[in-house]
């Protein structure tokens, strides 16, 4: 009998991992449930854009599970089980929002996209949001050549040469 109750709670835990994801937030916190970014600009690593992002969502397997996330919600009450294994369910801070968009911008103009513009939407159900990067890159400035003037005196080129004190 007691094998037959363990089985069930494991398959409980199995098909109800993560599906309340909002059950332990106080009531005025977001839980962040997807980050995508979108760029007009196919130059752009959308990867390598999304790895500036200060604030991801919650880890899946197989793109489809949280399985960390069901992990510590079913724990939640057993702290060395939910903080060993568990990840807390991740909650939507604007401020990292707008601390990302910042550095999106810088990431674009090193890049030499000058005339970028990175818009935020968000999508909000319930306890819940989506929030979507908008990138547009604007035209890159590209530089053709770099042509460098250098007057060296001899004594100067020796010195560079030798590195030792010429006096």
């Amino acid at each position: 009998m007691h094998f037959v109750n363990c089985c069930c709670k494991h398959k409980q835990f199995i098909f109800n991992s993560g599906c309340n994801p909002t059950q332990h937030l106080l009531p005025n916190q977001i839980f962040l449930k997807n980050v995508k970014v979108k760029t007009d600009n196919r130059k752009l690593d959308a990867e390598e854009i999304h790895n500036i992002i200060k604030q991801h969502p919650n880890k899946k397997i197989l793109s489809v599970f949280r399985f960390h996330l069901g992990v510590y919600n079913f724990f939640y009450k057993n702290e060395k089980i939910r903080d060993d294994v568990g990840e807390a369910p991740v909650v939507y801070d604007s401020l990292l929002t707008k601390r990302s968009i910042k550095q999106i911008n810088l990431y674009l103009k090193n890049k030499g996209y000058y005339e970028n513009k990175v818009t935020v939407s968000t999508e909000r159900k319930n306890n819940e949001i989506n929030v979507k990067y908008n990138i547009k890159s604007g035209p890159p400035y590209i530089v053709k050549w770099v042509n460098y003037y250098v007057e060296l005196t001899v004594p100067l080129a020796i010195k560079i040469l030798t590195s030792q004190p010429l006096w």
